[in-house]
């Protein structure tokens, strides 16, 4: 199926509507972000207001100049990219605040580049690989976490980058199996070094590797999945290694102690709440400012919005057509599996780990959603029109609430 898509060609194959289509969004989306998180980030003057998030910590450590303020031992790469772009910057007499706010948007829009391609690889035209950009990085929780100064937009840039890696490495794997096998793994743990249950974007590379040869069925489970995952997973641990060892990890033990429990898969309220959070909130916010958390309460008024309502059926039944078209045509069955494992994955980790505040980690499984659609409009020509429409409605709902005045007040509402 890669081979089809992609060609010997990779990148090559594109021509200038492609790039100036890349640039002009990584443009739009970098400019967007620069601004928005700016504003943000001097309006939120306490932690927990935005989705639980540390977003005041964080930018008062980084406006100092603290570049570790992410945690090396929990966002490896968050520390070390907002240190590559923001440290120059500040040498060059750039504030830290704002040079900490730049190279936030500056990953924002890398991510988005990155997706477009991926995109683009998978068969879409231009116009629709730009919607569906836009599209999902206007989910509310994507929207919102990526407009305040937290570690989630350097997550979603990697895993846009890890998805274009594989796409681009799995055409190989049928001359080069272990070297592509191996290559995988490395790409697998760029999200994973930003945020560890991102690794799961390497259960992609089963969907698109086809090595050939006379490999018997356990030795093509190891070459396409076994070895990539083993790893990502290795390379993904290594930051905790380095930090922890020596402590017997006991911050690892200590942070799942306060937030993981096996008793949320059985319990009744921690479903209802979870699955809300997980397929209808991290789409469209049910209010007209941000929350630390969101229950069944919230469900009501959202249905109470015919906005909100419309804006969510229409980005729900389109993915749903996506994914059933990409499920019923060969080229892109294994790939589109794959990707639904892989949210289905983070479903159940999420679930264990920390439900009550999923919205904090929703731009993980919007992002794997919509590529799970995407190859379901492959060469059909009213997806552009489809998701612009899908896009315009998700900004008119989600735009507004971070910059709602009551969404960083402490008095109107924010988590303990």
């Amino acid at each position: 199926m890669a081979e089809d898509l992609i060609g010997s060609g990779g990148l090559r194959r594109f021509g200038v509507a492609t790039w100036v289509s890349a640039g002009l969004l990584a443009a739009l989306v970098f400019g967007f972000f620069l601004v928005r998180i700016g504003v943000s980030s001097e309006a939120i003057q306490r932690d927990n207001c935005i989705f639980g998030a540390d977003v005041a910590s964080y930018f008062e450590r980084l406006s100092s100049g603290h570049w570790g303020a992410f945690r090396f031992r929990k966002h490896a790469l968050a520390v070390v990219s907002i240190t590559t772009v923001g440290w120059p910057l500040t040498q060059m007499g750039v504030p830290a605040a704002t040079a900490a706010i730049t190279a936030l948007a500056a990953f924002v829009a890398m991510g988005a580049l990155a997706f477009f391609l991926f995109l683009r690889l998978l068969g879409l035209e231009c116009i629709a690989a730009f919607f569906i950009v836009l599209a999902t990085i206007s989910s509310f929780g994507s929207l919102t976490i990526f407009s305040v100064v937290e570690t989630y937009g350097f997550t979603f840039s990697a895993m846009a980058a890890a998805m274009l890696a594989l796409i681009l490495i799995a055409p190989h794997s049928k001359k080069h199996p272990v070297l592509c096998a191996i290559s995988a793994g490395i790409a697998g743990a760029i999200p994973g070094t930003a945020n560890l249950p991102a690794l799961s974007c390497v259960l992609l590379y089963p969907g698109l590797a086809k090595p050939s040869g006379p490999y018997k069925p356990k030795q093509r489970f190891v070459l396409v999945f076994a070895l990539p995952l083993a790893i990502a997973t290795a390379l993904s641990l290594l930051p905790m290694i380095y930090t922890d060892l020596a402590a017997a990890f006991a911050w690892q033990r200590e942070y799942l102690d306060q937030l993981a429990s096996v008793a949320n898969f059985v319990s009744p309220a921690v479903l209802r709440d979870y699955l809300l959070s997980f397929w209808v909130f991290a789409f469209v916010s049910p209010f007209d400012m941000v929350q630390h958390r969101y229950g069944w309460q919230a469900a009501i008024a959202l249905g109470s919005s015919a906005l909100r309502v419309a804006g969510y059926l229409m980005t729900a039944l389109a993915l749903c057509f996506g994914i059933l078209s990409a499920l019923s045509d060969s080229r892109f069955r294994s790939l589109t599996l794959a990707v639904l494992i892989a949210v289905g994955c983070l479903f159940v980790f999420y679930l264990y780990f920390n439900p009550a505040e999923a919205m904090l980690y929703s731009s993980q499984w919007i992002l794997l959603l919509f590529a799970a659609a995407a190859p379901g409009y492959a060469g059909r020509r009213y997806s552009g029109p489809l998701f612009a429409a899908s896009f315009v409605s998700l900004a008119l709902i989600n735009y507004s609430p971070l910059m709602d005045p009551r969404s960083s007040d402490p008095l109107v509402y924010c988590g303990p």
